[in-house]
């Protein structure tokens, strides 16, 4: 209703200092489902970033419904990195639950910044096979500097190597490859 809309447009200036269109086009989605958001992307013939914006808009509603306040900043992390940066500023900004809230507000300001030293080709070039191995340990490394398990490069390399190890065929010249990767 334009009430609803109005008082959207309140809580995210208040959130928000700088508004740009792509989070009025989310906001303007806000309540839509799947089909409207389709509908309405359609309708005004929208950009492919607009596009996700609207799509994404629906899924983090969604997410943050369902977020849990045991939620782990992990389970936060994978639900909402794929979304885009405006859909989830719109629905921090929205979201009634103050819990589910308050954890996107930390993911805004924290998590979502929290990065792996190790890349995927640290990892390939140390034994991890391309696709779901690599995404799988960098989500493992991921999870181990949002729990503070580490701080350092050195520190993701013992973990990897660790993993790597106990796989069922350790890759026969981990050693070496070990000692050609810089230690900032």
């Amino acid at each position: 209703s334009r009430r609803d809309l109005d008082q959207g447009f309140d809580k995210i200036r208040r959130e928000i200092t700088q508004l740009h269109s792509l989070q009025y086009m989310t906001l303007l989605a806000y309540h839509l489902r799947p089909d409207q958001a389709e509908n309405f992307i359609s309708r005004l013939s929208m950009p492919k970033r607009w596009a996700k914006a609207v799509r994404d808009i629906v899924i983090a509603r969604q997410v943050a419904s369902d977020l849990l306040p045991s939620a782990f900043p992990i389970e936060v992390c994978l639900s909402l990195n794929r979304l885009s940066l405006e859909a989830v500023q719109v629905a921090a900004a929205l979201e009634a639950n103050r819990v589910a809230q308050k954890t996107i507000k930390r993911y805004l300001e924290e998590w979502r910044r929290t990065r792996p030293f190790l890349t995927g080709r640290d990892l390939v070039n140390l034994g991890a096979k391309e696709g779901p191995e690599v995404g799988s340990l960098l989500n493992t490394l991921l999870e181990a500097r949002l729990t503070g398990k580490t701080a350092t490069k050195k520190e993701e390399l013992s973990l990897i190597l660790r993993n790597l190890e106990n796989r069922a065929r350790p890759h026969p010249h981990l050693a070496d490859r070990v000692n050609r990767l810089p230690m900032e």
